[in-house]
């Protein structure tokens, strides 16, 4: 049976969506399925949404441009391993020549929040696609939706789904409150797969003694929340993610891909990040670690913290910094992430088995 995915499997050069991308097209390989993944590349996924976005990109690329090659190299790199269909670049493209599969799979990722051009994009509600076989596994909404009509607008959208599963508890809950009972809370794919599966796949980096920053923007209290980590910790700190200084680091990666990116949270002797799958991968790597909720869009990370069994990672004043000086007993941790593994992967392959049986 003939899987394709449709998923953000190359957005804007992001560690977290292509691992994500990377995680679920190979466990469905695992579980013997032909795979392939949609080569969507619509304009905004190179991060130029306006004519501002555009020139500000044009000059970060051009101050670092050595930089920005050999990332995108790398990226690309990591990318090809995975069986893609012919590139799209828009939806009218894909809906007058849509790729043939049996079943069809969207997620996972910020897939459906509207407040980014993909959760306005009916590639992502699968509006190309005429067969019933229509599946979500950890699409996110990124957000509590405040407004009823929202939802009810997702909930039309995604009336000929056979299964539908969402990455956090609450957006599940919102649908399920209006009638879409089928609605189920499942892990980010990144999850499917083991430690020692992506330890495979690093590319080992020259760094040691660290505390690695994997931070999505420049914001003060993160900054201060560093320093004084560096401080307490005594180690020089590694900045991750993008070209722009957003701290006072010893060191910025600028060309780091997703081997890389790897290589550097399992080497890393802490791990401070406002990022959703910073938090993801510290967790699967078992390093001990804290986190700032960025300015927007908490409830990703608010949700796994949750989930793991670990919220009070959270760093909220310049007095939780005495939680680095708590060790997170992994041997607690561990038998929520399992046990949340094991439900997706039932929702996963339940759903796939029904599609069989209907092919």
């Amino acid at each position: 049976m003939k899987i394709l995915l449709i998923t953000l499997h190359s957005q804007n050069n992001n560690f977290g969506s292509v691992l994500q991308a990377y995680a679920l097209y190979t466990y469905l390989e695992k579980q013997g399925y032909e795979v392939e993944v949609l080569d969507y590349r619509p304009f905004y996924s190179n991060g130029i949404t306006s004519i501002r976005r555009f020139f500000t990109k044009i000059a970060a690329n051009m101050l670092f441009l050595i930089p920005y090659l050999i990332r995108s190299r790398r990226f690309e790199t990591f990318i090809s391993t995975q069986k893609l269909t012919r590139r799209y670049s828009s939806y009218r493209e894909l809906e007058a020549k849509p790729p043939v599969a049996d079943v069809f799979l969207i997620g996972s990722d910020q897939v459906w929040n509207t407040e980014y051009h993909c959760g306005n994009d009916n590639t992502y509600y699968l509006k190309f696609v005429h067969s019933p076989n229509k599946l979500s596994y950890a699409a996110s909404l990124g957000r509590k939706i405040e407004k009823t009509a929202e939802l009810v607008k997702l909930k039309n959208r995604l009336s000929d789904f056979k299964a539908v599963s969402l990455r956090e508890e609450v957006s599940v809950q919102q649908l399920q409150e209006i009638g879409m009972t089928q609605a189920r809370y499942v892990l980010d794919p990144v999850f499917l797969l083991d430690r020692e599966h992506y330890r495979q796949l690093e590319r080992r980096v020259n760094a040691e003694n660290y505390i690695l920053a994997y931070v999505i923007q420049k914001d003060p209290f993160m900054e201060k929340v560093i320093t004084m980590l560096a401080a307490r910790l005594h180690k020089k700190v590694i900045q991750i993610g993008g070209f722009a200084k957003k701290c006072q680091a010893d060191e910025i990666v600028r060309t780091a891909g997703p081997a890389e990116f790897l290589a550097y949270v399992a080497q890393a002797d802490f791990v401070i990040t406002s990022s959703f799958h910073g938090t993801a991968f510290s967790l699967i790597y078992q390093k001990q670690f804290a986190v700032v909720m960025p300015p927007t869009n908490r409830l990703r990370v608010e949700n796994i913290l949750n989930s793991a069994g670990v919220l009070k990672r959270v760093i909220h004043t310049p007095d939780d910094l005495a939680i680095v000086d708590q060790a997170i007993d992994y041997s607690e941790v561990q038998p929520n992430l399992n046990r949340l593994r094991e439900m997706s992967k039932h929702f996963l392959n339940d759903a796939l088995s029904e599609c069989c049986v209907n092919k």
